[in-house]
């Protein structure tokens, strides 16, 4: 990891999650997409706090929803899982992304 910051306005618990993450390393320093994933910006309309923390601990049980098919071939990579971070820190990342 490079040390990049997020240049979006994040809560400082979440932009540490969002570094530790790795979360610009895919989906670019401002979080509005790269050809590794896509933007994070007006995720609300697909997504609500808790699916996406259920989301970032286990994305492979989304697998067969259409839109993540279309996603893995659109930028031919598949979203890693967080369930190796404690509950307590990934609630953090939700609020900030479901603002942008």
């Amino acid at each position: 990891y490079g040390g990049e910051e997020v240049e979006s306005s994040p809560a400082d618990g979440a932009l540490s999650m969002i570094n530790r993450m790795n979360c610009v390393s895919c989906h670019g320093v401002d979080l509005k997409g790269t050809n590794l994933g896509p933007s994070l910006y007006n995720i609300k309309e697909y997504w609500s706090r808790d699916n996406l923390i259920n989301y970032l601990r286990n994305p492979v049980s989304y697998s067969g929803d259409e839109r993540f098919e279309a996603y893995k071939k659109e930028y031919n990579s598949i979203m890693p899982s967080y369930s190796n971070y404690d509950v307590k820190d990934l609630v953090k990342v939700p609020d900030d992304l479901l603002s942008l």
